[in-house]
């Protein structure tokens, strides 16, 4: 998982900007050869939907580490 965050507080019109520059860049034919070239897959999101999937990733990734008995400081 990669992202891009902001501060909190970010005001709403500059996080909408930037959450439209990374949506245009995404549609690039660039964007597609480094998915290509790297193995990545797509999975472009925004706001609150990457928020929740971050939140999902975490709690999976807490789970696979207990279950392996890898001790977790946080």
């Amino acid at each position: 998982m990669r992202g891009v965050v902001a501060p909190p507080g970010i005001p709403g019109d500059a996080a909408e900007y930037w959450e439209n520059v990374f949506e245009r860049m995404v549609k690039t034919e660039t964007w597609r050869k480094y998915l290509a070239d790297n193995q990545v897959e797509d999975g472009f999101q925004k706001g609150a939907d990457l928020a929740q999937s971050a939140q999902e990733f975490i709690a999976q990734r807490r789970e696979i580490f207990r279950e392996a008995g890898i001790p977790m400081y946080r």
